[in-house]
């Protein structure tokens, strides 16, 4: 099996709080912000189901942050991912009540 890199709950954040600060630059490239903010959907997607819970949990908040982004195409993807999710029943149950407000 291949071995993973855990990381603590805190050095998570930290780098997400420091990306998500990135993609606020006002003058950073569209197709940049576009492309951080598929891999983290994508990182989304790859934790839903694993655990530990944390890293899903901490990635879905930022997106939902990510849909008041000023660029429309980033706002795009975001509620496309959601609309996607919410299709997919597969989803529901790595979701479970975990994530829900």
């Amino acid at each position: 099996s291949a071995s993973r890199l855990f990381i603590s709950h805190d050095m998570f954040q930290r780098i997400l709080d420091v990306l998500y600060t990135v993609m606020l630059i006002p003058h950073l490239k569209t197709d940049m912000c576009k492309s951080l903010t598929l891999r983290l959907i994508k990182l989304f997607e790859e934790c839903l189901c694993s655990y530990p819970a944390y890293p899903a949990i901490l990635t879905f908040r930022v997106i939902v942050q990510l849909a008041g982004h000023h660029c429309i195409e980033v706002r795009h993807l975001v509620y496309t991912a959601f609309a996607n999710l919410h299709a997919n029943t597969d989803y529901h149950v790595g979701l479970g009540s975990t994530l829900s407000p």
